[in-house]
């Protein structure tokens, strides 16, 4: 359910940057595949992107976020009060220091 309540907000967020930053969705199916949310094609998580997982996300907790190896976090900070805006804005930040950063 938490991946469920941001999906929207960030995949309208990552779309919105698309021309400036490389973006992955990745959605971790029951079968153990993987699909790119951001994408129509049925792409599997490559080793590299499953690397950037681990090093990071060492418990293997969703969701997770990581921008530009900077910026990492494991949840929803503003679930609980249900504002998808403070979600956005804090993910657009993380994501336009990264782009001032490149």
């Amino acid at each position: 359910p938490h991946c469920k309540w941001v999906e929207k907000t960030i995949d309208e967020l990552l779309k919105k940057y698309a021309d400036s930053i490389v973006a992955y969705h990745w959605k971790f199916n029951s079968d153990g595949s993987t699909d790119n949310l951001l994408t129509s094609e049925q792409d599997s998580m490559p080793q590299e992107e499953i690397d950037l997982y681990n090093k990071y996300n060492s418990h293997g907790y969703v969701p997770f976020y990581l921008f530009g190896c900077k910026y990492s976090r494991i949840g929803n900070r503003y679930e609980a009060e249900n504002n998808l805006n403070a979600e956005r804005r804090e993910f657009q930040k993380a994501i336009e220091q990264v782009i001032r950063e490149k």
